[in-house]
């Protein structure tokens, strides 16, 4: 219609001005005029113009087109590589667990047996204790004298048969 309007009177003479688009070249293609005919005759100089400059412009948008084409499977590809080492990471994080699993119950099971060790050794000591405490009341016994005062004299105020290496330093009895 447009061309129709340009001047262009027939049928045959729009078709002939037609452009097609071709995706997978991206650009605008005219299609041939025939032999007899110049390729300008009849078509306004404004839309001979316009079509070349939409050609021009289809090529720069091919150009941009490509560039993100790339650009977007640059993205993809790093977007794998960051899958790949999330993964990874995610493989990693759950042997960790598993490891830091595995020491904690070795942790608590040691933290037992140190629990009950220490019990085990409270106890003997609670018996020595209760067996020397026996022992120093029947020698305080012995030498009539109170456990309680007998546990709280000096060594110095002790009788010389109570202070250590006392007894070994006296001279054998005569007899």
């Amino acid at each position: 219609r447009l061309l129709g309007r340009a001047g262009v009177g027939s049928r045959s003479r729009a078709r002939a001005c037609e452009c097609a688009y071709s995706e997978r070249a991206m650009s605008l293609k005219l299609p041939p005029n025939p032999l007899d005919k110049d390729p300008g005759e009849n078509v306004a100089p404004i839309v001979v113009k316009s079509i070349q400059h939409l050609s021009t412009n289809f090529t720069y948008v091919k150009r941009w087109s490509d560039k993100q084409e790339e650009s977007l499977k640059l993205a993809h590809e790093h977007q794998k590589a960051l899958e790949q080492r999330l993964e990874s990471t995610d493989a990693s994080l759950r042997q960790t667990q598993a490891r830091l699993e595995d020491v904690a119950a070795h942790v608590q099971a040691v933290a037992e047996d140190r629990r009950s060790d220490l019990e085990s050794i409270t106890s003997c000591l609670d018996h020595l204790l209760r067996s020397t405490r026996s022992f120093v009341a029947r020698v305080a016994d012995a030498f009539d004298r109170d456990a309680a005062t007998f546990a709280d004299t000096p060594e110095e105020e002790a009788p010389p048969e109570f202070v250590s290496g006392a007894v070994d330093d006296a001279p054998p009895p005569a007899g």
